[in-house]
């Protein structure tokens, strides 16, 4: 049997050739050619993609097949026996080192290779495998992973990825049950000085995100789901403390919603502790509340807002309220705003910001304030201006306005 077949679209071709033979007692041969592409941004030639597979044997025994030629290299091999009374399969899949740039215009010239073993049958699976990860003038990763199938319960066994330099490791396990109603299971991360991002090259403008320590634990389903984050945290400049969230989610109809508290401190301040309601659906998240406040004091901060980067470029909208802010927050209080609010709307290339405010300055009686400003980031250049005015206890208006280009 001859085959041949083209297929496209706008993004992506496809092309296959080849023929299959069978004969006598089921037996089986064959050889697809295939060929494609996927289209990229403008500025950018498409991905090309090419492969051959192959087959041979019998129903009782089939021999399987596959090189991947481009955009990488890969091989896999597996032989199917028992068709169909009691299929079992064994597969090995080899991918030789290869630069993520080949995918995607913006990676980083990281390089990766893998090597994965599997077999099971109808109603199981057993795998493993390993892949690691060069990172362009920084530390190498290697991944270990262990995966199992029984019926409709998936195991993620083990999944381990630790650095070269023997600082730094990532674990994870979980299992999932799939059922008429969705996915239900429990997932559990854990690592040890973990850092983001692993290379910056020649951007030392992009800061360092560590964490000596840390765990995520879920549970349950889409619809239910029960979340708990413990992690200690860092920059490269400042320890960022220990920090706690336990929340409840769910995922329904496109639409992600979290309803959580968390409690944490920052080197040399109180504990703070607050209450957290939001969601995300696509490319907008809804920030419903944010409540933040120290521990011993009264201060009290709430936003909400909401922000969208899809359509014609990033928008936010957003509004704070607070009572008996204090700063710094501990120690003696240079700084003291018994009441005020802050709003901001807007993109990075237009704002609008009004903010009001009762603000008492260390000696100083407090005084009302009011200012309106606008502002945008255009080709690399700040611009801002802002009008404020001030009534002072006692009497007395201060009036002014002020210009920013940077």
């Amino acid at each position: 049997v001859a085959v041949g077949i083209e297929w496209g679209t706008a993004t992506f071709q496809l092309f296959i050739h080849g023929a299959l033979t069978s004969t006598g007692d089921y037996p089986l041969a064959g050889r697809i050619a295939w060929s494609g592409a996927v289209a990229r941004e403008e500025g950018h030639p498409p991905i090309t993609l090419a492969g051959e597979a192959r087959i041979s044997g019998s129903l009782a025994r089939m021999e399987v097949g596959h090189d991947l030629t481009a955009p990488f290299s890969a091989n896999l091999t597996g032989s199917v026996r028992d068709v169909p009374s009691a299929i079992h399969w064994d597969a090995e899949l080899s991918v030789p080192p290869f630069l993520l740039s080949y995918l995607t215009t913006d990676a980083a010239p990281h390089a990766i290779e893998g090597h994965f073993l599997a077999s099971g049958g109808a109603e199981n699976l057993q795998g493993s495998g390993s892949l690691r990860l060069t990172v362009e003038g920084g530390d190498g990763y290697r991944g270990e992973v262990l995966v199992s199938r029984a019926g409709t319960v998936w195991s993620l066994d083990s999944l381990g990825i630790f650095a070269d330099s023997g600082i730094g490791r990532l674990l994870v396990s979980g299992r999932a049950e799939m059922l008429d109603a969705g996915p239900i299971g429990e997932m559990d991360l854990q690592w040890r000085d973990l850092s983001w991002p692993l290379q910056r090259g020649d951007r030392p403008e992009v800061t360092g995100f560590l964490s000596r320590e840390g765990r995520v634990n879920l549970k349950g389903g889409l619809d239910s789901l029960q979340l708990h984050l413990s992690a200690e945290l860092a920059s490269e400049t400042s320890t960022l403390g220990s920090w706690e969230l336990n929340g409840t989610g769910r995922h329904t109809d496109g639409v992600s919603e979290l309803r959580g508290s968390f409690r944490g401190s920052v080197e040399g301040t109180p504990e703070i502790s607050g209450e957290v309601v939001g969601a995300l659906a696509g490319s907008r998240i809804d920030l419903s509340s944010l409540v933040l406040g120290l521990a011993g004091k009264d201060d009290h901060l709430e936003i909400q807002g909401w922000a969208d980067t899809g359509g014609d470029g990033p928008r936010v909208a957003a509004e704070a309220f607070w009572r008996d802010l204090d700063w710094p927050p501990q120690g003696d209080s240079r700084f003291q705003s018994p009441v005020g609010s802050l709003t901001v709307e807007g993109s990075p290339e237009v704002f609008v910001l009004n903010v009001e405010a009762t603000v008492g300055v260390e000696s100083l009686p407090a005084s009302r304030w009011t200012m309106v400003g606008s502002g945008g980031v255009s080709r690399d250049t700040l611009r801002a201006s802002a009008t404020f005015s001030g009534t002072l206890e006692g009497g007395g208006q201060v009036e002014g306005s002020t210009r920013l280009i940077r």
